[in-house]
C-alpha cells in the first residue's frame, strides 16, 4: 500500500548549549488515502503539532 505520507521515528531536539530539548521522540504517523482528501491532526493542546507540522 502507498502512503501520501509516512513518517517513522521522527525526532526534533532544539540544542541550547550543551542543553537539549527534545520536543519529539520518536514519532511515527502513516497517512493514506485512495485520493485527495483532507486530514487533521487533533490533540490537546501543548503536545506541539505545529513542531510536527512544520517538520
Amino acid at each position: 500500500m502507498s502512503f501520501l505520507l509516512e513518517l517513522q521515528s521522527v525526532i526534533r531536539r532544539y540544542q541550547s548549549g550543551e542543553e537539549g530539548l527534545d520536543l519529539l521522540k520518536h514519532i511515527s504517523l502513516k497517512i493514506h488515502s485512495m485520493k485527495l482528501e483532507l486530514v487533521a491532526i487533533i490533540v490537546t493542546s501543548g503536545l506541539d503539532k505545529s513542531t510536527l507540522i512544520n517538520i
